[in-house]
């Protein structure tokens, strides 16, 4: 009965400015054309990976290290034109930057060299040329739960990572958890709140008669169906589609997809081929360990056959054992909608993971006989988007700060001098629509 199996957590990565005088800059990236917010644009310095990531309105923070003030800033957007902005100007006012559309239209009688597939095939071919083995970075994640539009939980934090074995099975992750925090509401779940406040009344009752202590808190956590634990950057990464050969990139079930040329696209200077997919038929989906109807669009940088970026969205099919446990018990749930964006960062001739944004949307409801239904319109925010990257000098995590999956987060967390809040860059919060 533990649905909440499909409601899984990630983490999401920014850089380190430790102790140094900061730089701010605020703005929005908008689409030119239409004036509206791009969400997911890419903020950076220029030839480095420090930077951060818009929010769902198109809105960014950004702080930065004051001796890069006569640095450039870079701008990107899958589908636009980079923009370059020097970071001596944008740091006197908040900016508007505006991104031209780069769709390249395809002309009727356009013929590729190749298929579809054989450029898909090409690219898995090239991940060990085109990806790093090993890289250090310091990351930022954020993770929201909503009901209804209203939040439920929401956590953050920042962490140091050392990744060995990216593209392999052997896949080595090590963190340390540098700043935490998370704020849990939990009990204002609509999806079975007649029963839990039952239960802790009978608790309290319970209590009182006994004459001990009552936590109500205590008795609210343990009468929740819906776990919402973190996946960590080791779990995350170990789940890259790249890496785990997702189905639509695995030449061994192409045949279980239907492909297609779209136009072409720039992405942070680079023209990329894209290439859309849908499946015909249930896939295995590996971020979720279910299968589910996926439909998306691969990213290439045409130079060197790498995959740039991944979006995809996936209805999970929920397994044909369960629907009939949750109807007898009285549970009524509908398919989880999965939409995945990743992009990755092109860095000295390398592709580094650089954000990942999940969102999981699905409607549970606890059926009655005599009374109303109680429904939860679940959402869920998994924000991932690794900064600071570094593949040559790469700093070791001593091993008495390395986290522990088995023991709670809270209890690890070791912070570096002059590592605050107020020090990091943070995505901006914005209203959830």
């Amino acid at each position: 009965m533990r649905f909440a199996l499909f409601v899984f957590w990630l983490s999401f990565l920014v850089s380190p400015l430790l102790a140094q005088d900061l730089l701010k800059i605020e703005g929005t990236v908008r689409d030119e054309t239409t004036g509206s917010g791009l969400p997911f644009a890419t903020v950076h310095v220029e030839g480095t990976s420090i930077g951060t990531s818009t929010n769902l309105q198109g809105e960014f923070q950004f702080l930065l290290p004051a001796h890069l003030e006569n640095d450039t800033l870079l701008v990107s957007c899958m589908g636009f034109e980079s923009s370059k902005r020097p970071i001596r100007e944008a740091t006197k006012r908040r900016v508007d930057i505006r991104l031209t559309s780069s769709i390249i239209e395809l002309e009727s009688v356009t013929i590729r060299p190749v298929s579809a597939k054989e450029y898909i095939r090409r690219a898995i071919s090239k991940r060990d040329e085109n990806y790093p083995n090993e890289f250090g970075a310091f990351a930022y994640f954020r993770q929201r739960g909503y009901d209804a539009g209203r939040l439920l939980q929401l956590s953050e934090g920042y962490i140091q990572a050392h990744v060995r074995n990216f593209l392999h099975d052997t896949a080595k992750v090590q963190q340390r958890i540098l700043l935490y925090e998370n704020q849990d509401q939990r009990d204002d779940l609509n999806f079975r709140r007649k029963k839990r406040e039952k239960k802790i009344a009978k608790a309290r009752r319970k209590a009182r008669k006994r004459g001990t202590e009552f936590n109500e808190d205590s008795v609210r956590n343990k009468a929740s169906m819906i776990a919402m634990e973190l996946i960590t950057a080791g779990m995350l990464l170990d789940k890259d589609p790249i890496r785990q050969h997702e189905s639509f990139l695995d030449s061994a079930q192409f045949k279980d997809f239907h492909y297609q040329f779209e136009n072409d696209r720039s992405y942070q200077r680079h023209k990329v081929s894209v290439i859309s997919f849908t499946s015909k038929k249930k896939t295995g989906v590996s971020v979720s360990n279910v299968k589910g109807m996926q439909e998306g669009v691969i990213y290439l940088d045409k130079d060197n056959d790498a995959i740039a970026g991944i979006d995809q969205r996936t209805r999970l099919v929920i397994p044909a054992l369960v629907k009939p446990i949750l109807f007898l018990a009285g549970y009524k749930a509908s398919d989880p909608i999965l939409a995945t964006k990743i992009r990755y960062l092109n860095l000295h001739d390398r592709w580094y993971p650089q954000s990942i944004r999940f969102d999981l949307t699905m409607e549970l409801t606890k059926k009655y006989w005599f009374k109303k239904n109680e429904t939860s319109d679940l959402a869920v925010e998994i924000l991932m988007s690794i900064r600071d990257i570094n593949g040559k000098e790469i700093d070791r995590i001593p091993k008495k700060f390395l986290f522990d999956a088995s023991k709670k987060i809270e209890d690890q967390v070791y912070p570096m001098p002059g590592l605050g809040w107020d020090t990091i860059n943070r995505i901006s919060l914005e209203e959830i629509k």
